[in-house]
């Protein structure tokens, strides 16, 4: 595959979390970055999507993999592939290496939306802004499935929440809901090893959303839903020992 490195990062005390060692939501956050990194630079930047078309990338869902712990003052060189065209929306690769060894990768599909109104374009919408072609090599991967769970808990979203420019939900701190839903930080460390996440419904300074878990294959299911009943994400992770 064409990986094209995006990305030098080195882990800061403020990537930590309780457990000493790289929170899942930096590490979404620096991977994602890694991987949108040559978005950009082939010309479709979320700054270029606004400009040209008053839209901006919106994420679908991710699917992160975690094979070695990130510790403070880890160096981490940061890849991107080129995007997949799925007609209406793209997927997205990245990864991290650590002294030459792949660590971490995420793969990512997102889709351009107006920002006005939210109602979606298409990949042949927003193919004129790049200056390269779609390279098609990273393979999509289809929604999770919705279970039956009981929705035990609460989450009222907050500002500090919050993207700055459109005040939805960050779509990294899903991940830290799923991680409190299923004792992340709870005894000894363990690494996240799988996490999928499918973004549903998106959520606004103010919103309440019930979640509920489930034990599955190893891992475990989490589901939001908003107050009103409807979904809000679908998510699955596993843990292992480092």
């Amino acid at each position: 595959m064409d990986m094209k490195e995006t990305l030098r990062y080195t882990v800061a005390e403020e990537d930590l979390d309780s457990t000493g060692y790289m929170s899942p939501c930096a590490l979404i956050q620096q991977l994602v970055l890694a991987a949108t990194l040559r978005n950009k630079e082939e010309g479709a930047s979320k700054g270029n999507l606004k400009a040209k078309l008053n839209a901006v990338w919106m994420f679908r869902r991710i699917k992160l993999e975690q094979y070695l712990p990130f510790a403070l003052g880890d160096e981490l060189v940061g890849y991107a592939s080129g995007r997949t065209n799925c007609e209406t929306e793209y997927v997205l690769r990245g990864e991290f290496m650590k002294d030459g060894v792949l660590a971490a990768r995420i793969d990512l599909v997102m889709m351009p939306v107006l920002l006005k109104g939210r109602n979606r374009l298409t990949c042949k919408d927003i193919e004129p802004l790049y200056t390269t072609s779609p390279l098609n090599e990273v393979p999509n991967f289809k929604r999770l499935l919705t279970r039956d769970v009981e929705y035990t808990t609460e989450k009222t979203i907050t500002k500090d929440d919050c993207d700055k420019n459109a005040a939805h939900f960050a779509f990294h701190n899903y991940a830290e809901l799923v991680c409190r839903e299923t004792g992340y930080w709870d005894g000894e460390y363990r690494m996240l090893s799988k996490l999928r996440i499918d973004y549903i419904k998106e959520c606004v300074t103010g919103n309440t959303i019930k979640m509920g878990t489930i034990p599955r294959d190893g891992g475990f299911t989490v589901q939001g839903i908003h107050m009103d009943g409807k979904p809000c994400f679908n998510a699955y992770c596993e843990y292992k020992a480092p």
